[in-house]
């Protein structure tokens, strides 16, 4: 043991070893989501890409960025998670051991970011970041009651909840109308909460949107969401994108069943004009 330790190689190996243990294997603080999204936020979009289908789209974009096929495995998130709303824009990496070392290599760059247990959070601005921690330490956002009724989703490969029980999204839909001096969803204000979810399983994508109204306006909304659906449909087509979908109604619920085909493609040909 002592013609070892006084080898130079040896307490070379003896650090790599240590900083692999640290980098990869050390343990780290699991971190609710939910508890880091900011109250003001009615926009949450969140991708599974532990799961084969989406983890393709997302090695599609990180190579497209010019990320090396081989690193990817070191830096794919299992979760990405982002929120939305008018003054707090949020990305949530779920890195678990690999947290050490995407801090390692944020440090590099000039993007904002903390790191929360096994969790990077990024933003526009610093000021986003301390509002997130200083929330998940006292455990104030109001998205955690929303987990319990999206608990169900999250198994899913993407899923989106869109919160308009405090009139958010009502008022986000009126600025983009009075922007573009066009009416696309005049029943917003009936709309309480829409929930979405996708399923990727080669280049096609399977899921639901869920419409949740006010009692006695599934009629006028049902016809709002036929003429998104409809708008949707002609835009994605652009994009090399086909979707096919019936719209459906339930006590309190208007709910479009979707089918969505050749994602990875759209992936690699909207990558690559930009």
């Amino acid at each position: 043991m002592r013609k070892l330790a006084s080898r130079p190689w040896f307490w070379v190996a003896l650090a790599l070893l240590g900083l692999v243990v640290w980098l990869f294997i050390w343990p780290v603080e699991e971190v609710r989501t939910w508890r880091l999204v900011p109250s003001e936020a009615f926009l949450v979009a969140s991708f599974d890409l532990s799961d084969p289908g989406a983890s393709e789209v997302a090695t599609r974009f990180l190579t497209a960025r010019g990320l090396p096929k081989l690193a990817v495995p070191l830096l794919m998130p299992g979760r990405l998670t982002f929120s939305y709303g008018p003054d707090s824009k949020l990305l949530i990496a779920d890195m678990g051991r690999k947290v050490r070392l995407a801090r390692l290599l944020l440090g590099l760059s000039r993007w904002p970011h903390r790191a929360l247990g096994g969790s990077i959070l990024l933003a526009e601005r610093r000021s986003y970041l301390d509002e997130a921690v200083g929330q998940y330490r006292s455990r104030s956002s109001r998205w955690m009651r929303t987990e319990v009724i999206v608990r169900g989703f999250e198994g899913r490969d993407g899923f989106f909840v869109v919160d308009n029980r405090e009139g958010h999204l009502s008022g986000f839909v009126r600025r983009m109308e009075e922007r573009f001096e066009f009416s696309a969803f005049p029943s917003v204000d009936d709309v309480t909460m829409i929930v979405g979810y996708i399923e990727l399983e080669g280049g096609m994508g399977r899921g639901r949107v869920s419409f949740f109204c006010r009692d006695g306006k599934v009629e006028g909304l049902k016809s709002d969401v036929r003429y998104i659906y409809g708008m949707a449909r002609r835009k994605l087509r652009a994009y090399g994108l086909e979707l096919r979908g019936r719209v459906g109604t339930e006590p309190g619920v208007v709910g479009l069943e979707f089918e969505l085909e050749g994602v990875p493609e759209a992936v690699a040909r909207v990558l690559s004009r930009t």
